[in-house]
């Protein structure tokens, strides 16, 4: 059985290797490592996604930025790199900007599991996310929001 897995693991992460493969493909072998816990080359699939989106988001589609914050909250748990939190809260927050009704969407529609590490990250980053605000001199103030824009019902 540890073989079978390994062969696959493999077989995903040379298929992650080949130009054809898609955004979308490339998160659903990183999701299928981590259920493997192949975590070290899950964590190289959302990574070159991730770089992938950061040189040209014209082509992501919101679910697939969703689906990036999720498993980097995932790898998160299981994962001694401090970043991944991070990657999170830029897809999560990337997501919203993007389109905010698909991206509440994707996010109610989770199971509880993930649904979990939807709401922590929602609190991340309503709790690091400032916006910036001039006061009546003209002084630049960093306010958090008090709204819920980032928080998800």
């Amino acid at each position: 059985m540890k073989l079978h897995i390994v062969l696959f693991s493999l077989l995903v992460v040379m298929l992650a290797g080949c130009t054809a493969a898609t955004t979308t493909e490339n998160l659903a072998g990183a999701r299928l490592l981590i259920e493997n816990n192949d975590f070290a080359s899950a964590q190289s699939m959302c990574d070159e996604v991730r770089n992938a989106v950061e040189s040209d988001d014209s082509n992501v589609e919101v679910e697939d930025l969703c689906e990036l914050a999720i498993l980097y909250m995932q790898l998160a748990d299981h994962t001694d790199r401090d970043d991944n939190v991070e990657y999170a809260r830029q897809a999560y927050m990337h997501s919203l900007e993007c389109d905010s009704a698909g991206a509440i969407d994707y996010y109610s529609r989770l199971g509880v599991d993930e649904m979990a590490q939807v709401v922590l990250l929602s609190s991340i980053v309503r709790s690091t996310t400032a916006v910036p605000e001039i006061d009546e001199q003209g002084d630049t103030l960093l306010v958090v929001p008090d709204d819920d824009s980032y928080m998800i019902p």
